[in-house]
Parts: structure tokens; sequence; C-alpha cells
């Protein structure tokens, strides 16, 4: 409908006898409501005009303040099966139905019992949209609304029902080959006698084989195909149902390429073994165009309540380990290779995927060509027969260093050598890393060692903090020899308990190069030591660490004294001598003043400073720790586990006279100061409350950090 044409309709205005019905409505008040209750809460005018139907709404409320202009304008299009609304207060299109607008100020809703409106013009509302009722207009709206979906639904799958019209058809042993090669759950089907001989019909060849003496759930090898079997005899397995499997089908597609992924399984009905029934369906597919950009598809119901080829997003190559929902995710599965060989010599030439299927490997093409087209260095390993590495490296593998311009080993970062080990190893990403950190360290290191590292779940980046002080064999000697001391710890966790006592052991100052200090003896005795002192001597460890960080703080704090300092006969302010009695305060009321460095980094900066609110009959006892800006505005007020109790209000008035004490203390450059701190504060509480950003436990849990600030805030204009 054309906006402008519709808003150039003259309002139907209210007539004399509504005006009136309304004034005289006595209103009804209920405690739930804020608003006023009506026999008629509103009153409509209607009218066809161009052929257009148009409703305008008074409300009884806006009608009785003397408000002259309709709140809603609705226009009916019967030709087009649509309407609008045009909300008069707001000046704004809306494409809501009549039961979802608002209906009062307190947000009540639609009821078609308390409207007004005039016998013929209901007559033509119910004429013009083939209604019985006037009563049934939001049901008339509810349809349409509904068909416009459906239409705008069915369009959308109509087009992924034309892409899919050229799927090519299945290949005629498709399931044949299903039964052979993606299914791996093979059974020797014998009838078992006491005596004489017994012959078996293997599920995969159907062959038949003498046997002797077959075990029941033995397992075996078929003489025929060669393929593992177990023995299963007829008379008492009963029914077999197998796992699900996935089987995958590459198919030229036009100018495209498709990967289709199917689910299989395979059911032998008691006493009927010899005639077992194969089931499997399609699931998801991959369309890869020429320029390998590629699109996605999984079959489901849509959102037209019908079933479809849906789009959805493609798989990235991280997204391997996942629960099976086709919806979301390709899973690796058994590739057909008879299409294969002609699509390797034209559209996938450059992608190895003829070479991965021939090593047998199972893979999700949907996966594995995007990843190539990213990392070529995946289709070198390919063809070199590498399969396993090939697969690693379409995972994410950030600890290793790949290029994609030179040979294979320049591509992998090793050496010719290193190439032959990591293929005659069949080593994947994480062989591969040992190998980089075998080359870039210059530390020998044979097969075994990295089967070890492998085996005990370590990666080559894990021991780089011992470079240069220990080879990685005199790495799996310590670590065998200490884990023997705990033998529940695995040795990745020796590992990490190791890296831990090492850098507590540089925070106390120690020579962590010093071959007696990282190679200690007994390494759970000397990290449970270097646990207790740091507990011990904690304080004096974080103050080295802050006077490190902020070189200035105690300059800074011992410059505060003169201008805040103020005490009388109840209260005190007491200036920090040192950084030290700050981390001593927050150690005593338990809150986070010592915790993070933000306090010390702003008191660096002079944006504010922590003082202590004490008690003047106890002037060395904590009591409250006070957030200050320059200018004596309080940011904070917090005392044990960051609570603000009720003694803080008796103690108002004295931070009051404190702040105009202050406020006469301050010189211009203070002033400047304190501005530019205000300005800070509100811009930082602006992006908290734009990020929503809530406090996750405690007392004040769930509520909004930005709102609480504000709440503490004591501004030096509260004090005037």
């Amino acid at each position: 409908m054309r906006k402008k044409m519709l808003l150039e309709m003259p309002v139907l205005a209210l007539t004399e006898e509504m005006r009136q019905k309304a004034l005289n409505e006595k209103p009804r008040k209920y405690p739930w409501r804020i608003a006023d209750e009506y026999d008629y809460n509103a009153y409509f005018r209607a009218a066809v005009e161009k052929e257009i139907l148009r409703i305008d709404i008074y409300f009884t409320e806006r009608i009785r303040r003397g408000c002259v202009s309709p709140a809603y304008r609705m226009f009916f299009d019967k030709k087009a099966d649509d309407f609008i609304t045009f909300d008069m207060e707001r000046q704004k299109w809306r494409t809501s139905r009549i039961d979802n607008l608002e209906w009062s100020e307190d947000g009540s809703y639609w009821d078609d019992q308390k409207l007004y409106m005039e016998r013929e013009e209901k007559k033509c509302v119910a004429d013009y949209l083939g209604l019985a009722r006037i009563d049934e207009l939001d049901r008339w709206q509810y349809e349409t609304r509904k068909k416009q979906r459906m239409d705008a639904y069915g369009r959308k799958a109509g087009k992924w029902d034309a892409i899919m019209e050229g799927i090519p058809p299945l290949p005629k042993d498709w399931r044949a080959w299903l039964a052979k090669n993606v299914i791996t759950e093979h059974y020797m089907f014998y009838a078992y006698k006491k005596r004489g001989e017994v012959t078996g019909r293997c599920s995969r060849c159907g062959k038949k084989q003498v046997l002797y003496k077959p075990k029941y759930n033995k397992k075996g090898v078929c003489r025929s195909c060669h393929h593992p079997v177990v023995y299963k005899s007829v008379g008492k397995c009963g029914r077999l149902l197998t796992k699900y499997y996935t089987a995958h089908l590459l198919q030229r597609m036009g100018n495209r390429i498709v990967s289709r992924q199917f689910r299989v399984y395979a059911f032998y009905p008691k006493w009927h073994f010899d005639k077992p029934e194969l089931s499997f369906w399609e699931e998801r597919r991959f369309l890869l165009d020429p320029d390998g950009n590629g699109k996605a598809y999984y079959w489901g119901e849509y959102k037209d309540r019908k079933l479809h080829w849906i789009e959805t997003d493609v798989c990235r190559r991280e997204a391997v380990f996942y629960v099976h929902n086709p919806r979301y995710f390709t899973e690796p599965g058994a590739v057909y290779r008879r299409t294969l060989p002609d699509l390797a010599k034209k559209e996938l030439k450059k992608t190895g995927i003829w070479s991965m299927a021939k090593l047998g490997l199972p893979f999700a093409p949907e996966i594995y060509l995007p990843a190539v087209k990213e990392a070529p260095v995946i289709e070198k390993a390919a063809k070199a027969g590498m399969g396993k590495l090939a697969l690693d490296l379409t995972k994410q593998s950030w600890d290793l260093w790949l290029s994609n311009e030179g040979k294979l080993h320049q591509c992998l970062g090793i050496s010719r050598n290193q190439l032959k080990r990591l293929r005659a190893n069949n080593g994947g990403a994480r062989f591969l890393a040992w190998l980089q950190y075998e080359w870039e360290s210059r530390e020998a290191m044979d097969d075994g060692m990295i089967a070890w590292f492998i085996g005990a779940e370590i990666g080559a980046w894990q021991i780089s903090f011992l470079k240069g002080r220990m080879s990685p064999r005199q790495v799996i000697n310590y670590l065998v020899r200490q884990q023997k001391k705990k033998p529940d710890e695995s040795y990745s966790e020796v590992l990490s308990a190791w890296q831990d006592y090492l850098r507590m052991a540089k925070k106390c100052g120690l020579d962590v190069n010093d071959p007696i200090v990282y190679r200690a003896a007994d390494l759970w005795q000397r990290h449970d030591e270097i646990v207790q002192r740091l507990e011990e001597h904690k304080n004096e460890y974080r103050e080295q660490e802050l006077l490190k960080q902020y070189p200035n703080l105690n300059q800074v704090l011992a410059s505060l004294k003169e201008k805040y300092s103020y005490q009388d006969e109840t209260y005190a302010v007491v200036v920090p001598e040192n950084v030290q009695d700050l981390i001593r305060e927050g150690d005593t009321l338990h809150h986070c003043v010592d915790k993070t460095d933000n306090y010390f980094e702003r008191i660096s900066k002079g944006e504010t400073y922590i003082l202590f609110l004490r008690k003047a009959s106890e002037l060395s006892v904590p009591y409250y720790t006070l957030e200050v800006e320059p200018g004596g505005t309080i940011r904070q007020k917090r005392t044990e586990f960051n609570r603000q109790n009720e003694d803080i209000k008796e103690a108002s008035a004295f931070l009051k006279n404190w702040q105009k004490e202050v406020r006469k203390r301050m010189t211009k450059d203070d002033l400047m100061m304190a501005e530019q701190s205000r300005k800070i504060r509100i811009e930082e509480y602006e992006k908290l409350r734009k990020d929503k950003v809530e406090i996750a436990q405690g007392t004040y849990g769930g509520q909004l950090l930005a709102d609480l600030l504000e709440s503490d805030l004591m501004e030096i204009a509260d004090a005037a």
C-alpha cells in the first residue's frame, strides 16, 4: 500500500454522540491497573474510500482529556490481502495486528467486547472483509499475516527446491557399495550342529564356507572376502541391527559439484539373515561452485510445515567434534570412489580428494574441500599419501607453522629427513608439531620420544618454558621420576605443576635458571614449600609487584596527607602512608582494593585516591574504605566483603563536612584534575550501562554495576 496516499485520506472525526458517551462514562479503578476501566475503552470510526477500508481508533481516556485526534489509523486493502497501522502518537507505521497494539497507558491489550462502533460502520467493516461479526477482525488479521508468512516461506523454499532439481540420480551400484564398504559390522551366520559339517554364510560377500567348530560371538575372518566377521548362530542371536554409518557421494551437477551425505544402517530379521534390509536416507548436501564457494543444505521441515532442502551454514573446519545433527554439522564417513577419477581430472584437480579416497580414511568433503582452498598444503599432504596429516590440517592447528609455498617439507617447516620420518610414522598434526619443535630448537628427538609425548598428551608448546634448560629426553626422564611419587597424576598434570612451581619461584625472586631450582629433586615438596612461602609473604610480594608497575604510588600517597586528612570527635578520614597500608586494608576487610590493579593505576594517574574512614576512637582499625576523586567526590564507600551497612548513614554528615573542608584546600590544578576525573567516571558508567554489566554474585548479585556505583556516588555538590 502507498503510505503517502493513505495519510492523505481525511481523518474520520469522532461524532458528538461518541464524544458525549465517552465523557459520561464512569471510570472504575482496580489495584492491578494503572489506567481506569470503562464500559467502552475505545471508539471506532470506519469508511471505505478508493477501495481501501480505513478505521480510526479513539481511546476513551484520551477523549476525556480533550484529545481530538485518533490513537491509531488502520488501513485494509482486501485486494492485496494486507493491512497496516499508523501510530499517531509515535508518528510511525506499524505492521502489528490489532490485538498486539497497546490499548491504554498501562499497556492493556485488545478487548473486542469493550469497543464502540455505529451499526452502519460495523456492517461496512464486516462486508468489506467478509466477516460475520466485527469481533472477528483480529482473526482476519491473524490469518492474513499467517498467509503472508507462508507465502514468503514458500517462495524462499521454492528457490531451494529449484536448485535441487538438478541433482543427478544415484549410481546403480550404490546400495551394493553401501552394504560392502560403508557398513563394517559383518557376520558369519551358521546353523548350530552338535555333530557334522557346519556351513556358514558371510553377510558381506554372501559366500558360503565350511566352518571348524565356530563359537558364538567369536571374531574371525571370512576366507572369501578376507574381512573381519563375528560368528552368529541363527538359532540364538535373534534379530540384529547395526549402528548408523555415514557415507558421502560426490557428483557433477551442471557447472557445480554436489557432495551428498547419507545415513545408513542394516537390519537382519530373525530367521531371514540371508536377506538383510539395508536402509539409507540423504540428510545433507554441499554445493561447490566453479570459484570454490560452497553452500550447504539439510533435509527437514521448514517454516511452511513442509519438507524441503533448507539452506544452512557451511560446516567450517573447526567443527569436527559434536553430537550428530545434520542441520548444523557434517560428519566424516566413507566416500564413494567411482565418481572421483573424472572429477579429479577437472573440477577437483587441485584438491587431492582422489588421493584421500584411495587411502580409505573416512572424511567429510564439506570440511575438506574449503580447507584445501584456504591451505593448499593439505592437497600436497594428501597426494604424498599422508592422509592422517591432511585430515588433521583441515582442523585449526594454531600451534603449527605452515606455508603454502615450496615443496611439502618446506610448507611444513621441517627437513627432508624429518618428512620421511613423518611419513614412516603415519604422523598427524601432533607428530608434525614435535618435528617443528626439533627443527627450531635444534634438539634431536628420536621417534620414540615423540611417540611418548603424544601418548602422554603433551604438546610441543607445553615444554617451551624449559627450552634452553633441559633437553626433551631430560624432560621425559624428570616427568617419569616425579610421576612415580604421585601415580594418580598424569604426565600432563605433572608438567602443569612443574610450570606452576617455576612461575611461583620466579615471583619469590629465585633464580629459575639455576638447575637446583628448575630441576628440584622432589617437585611436589618444593611446590608445596613455595606455595606456603608465597602465602606467608604475599603482601610483600604484592607490594614489590605494584611498585614495579607503578613506581610513583608511595610519592602520590605522601602528597595527599595535608589535603585529605580530617577528623572530628567521632570519625576521621585517614590517608594511607604507603602501598602496604592499602594491601593490609583490602586483606583485612576482604574486598577488592588490593586484588585488582585498577585502583592502583587510578592512584598513579591521579584519577582517584583510596582513603580510609575510621572511628576517631580506633584510628588503626579498618572501618570503611573510600574511593575519592581529586575534588572530594566519593565514588565508593565499602566495608567488609565489599558491603555497605546501615551504619554508613550515621557517617554521612561527617563525610559532607569533610568534603566542604577538602574543597577549601583545592588548588587550581586539583580542580582541573577533578573535572577530568568526573568526565572519565561518566564515560565509564555509560559504557557499563550500555554493555549491561551485572554483578555476578554476592550481596548485590544480579544488579547492574553502573546502578550500584551511581547509588553509592556522593558528589561534592551534595555536600554544599
